[in-house]
């Protein structure tokens, strides 16, 4: 497995009230799956949050597509458990 961190501005989406302030709403899915665990760094709130997402590993040539969503406000967290 590997850590991959997805850049994301959670400062502007909290502001504009699209991400909740828990970020239970986050969901990230690879390939149209959704991953549950990730884990965020330095914090939420701040203009360039780390979104760190466990992806499986990759051979030479390979690719995969990582999407994130958020703004479903009746969303419960996925426990943020990637590092465990």
């Amino acid at each position: 497995m590997l850590y991959s961190p997805l850049e994301l501005d959670t400062q502007t989406l909290m502001r504009a009230g699209t991400l909740r302030s828990d970020g239970a709403d986050v969901r990230v899915y690879e390939d149209g799956v959704a991953l549950n665990h990730f884990w965020v760094t330095p914090t939420l709130n701040d203009t360039a949050s780390q979104l760190w997402v466990q992806v499986p590993a990759l051979d030479d040539g390979d690719s995969t597509t990582l999407s994130v969503f958020h703004a479903d406000a009746d969303a419960t967290s996925t426990g943020l458990a990637v590092f465990y």
